[in-house]
């Protein structure tokens, strides 16, 4: 069963404490999961804390999520295993960053 990373949120509830007092804009980014990684999160029932996941996530700052079903996450030639893209693919997504 899931259980949430209690300590994880506490160190990233500083880390927002620290921008917020420095006056520094954070910004997360979800890095791309291959689609049939994505789709083990609903086949093993953990779609609704994927989803408070990022809802919370969201309420930290900017958030530039690209673990979604897309051309990139379908493509499995974009990704060396299930969890880390290509360099090529990197690159298309600092692309898409910077404009």
């Amino acid at each position: 069963s899931y259980k949430e990373p209690e300590v994880l949120w506490t160190r990233l509830e500083e880390v927002v404490q620290y921008c917020k007092l420095n006056e520094i804009e954070l910004v997360v980014f979800i890095p791309p999961t291959h689609i049939e990684q994505q789709d083990l999160i609903a086949k093993h029932g953990l779609q609704k804390e994927y989803e408070e996941y990022k809802r919370k996530i969201s309420e930290i700052g900017k958030v530039f999520d690209y673990d979604v079903p897309s051309p990139l996450t379908e493509d499995k030639e974009n990704f060396l295993d299930p969890h880390h893209c290509t360099a090529e693919a990197a690159r298309t997504i600092v692309h898409d960053l910077v404009k």
